[in-house]
């Protein structure tokens, strides 16, 4: 059973969850059952730690890949993303945040005018 319709969607944003060492720190002094210290983490900017690039293109590509049917009906990005990893996945990427910010506001727009004529 489907739960959603990409109709139904307004975008779809694949992430992963970084983390800052203060944080990995107090849930290793927390010393409770969890395998996150165990993740291979990779250095990101500002502090911040990830899954390596290897890891978040299979990640990310397997995704990308189960919302097949949906590519051309649902607003799919990734966030945080550098331009490459967009270009693996997706096979393009946007030149800047305002060029994003203008194909996510045309999607997001196209698909509530489109859901308000429906509803007519």
């Amino acid at each position: 059973m489907t739960l959603f319709q990409p109709e139904e969607v307004l975008f779809i944003s694949f992430g992963t969850v970084p983390f800052i060492k203060p944080v990995l720190k107090r849930i290793r002094e927390r010393g409770e059952a969890t395998r996150i210290h165990q993740i291979e983490l990779a250095p990101e900017p500002h502090g911040k730690l990830s899954y390596p690039d290897a890891i978040k293109e299979k990640l990310f590509a397997a995704m990308y890949q189960s919302f097949h049917p949906w590519h051309e009906k649902a607003f799919i990005y990734m966030c945080m993303e550098r331009a490459g990893m967009w270009e693996g996945i997706f096979g393009r990427c946007y030149r800047g945040n305002k060029e994003f910010e203008k194909g996510f506001g045309n999607n997001v727009m196209q698909k509530v005018l489109s859901a308000r004529i429906n509803e007519s």
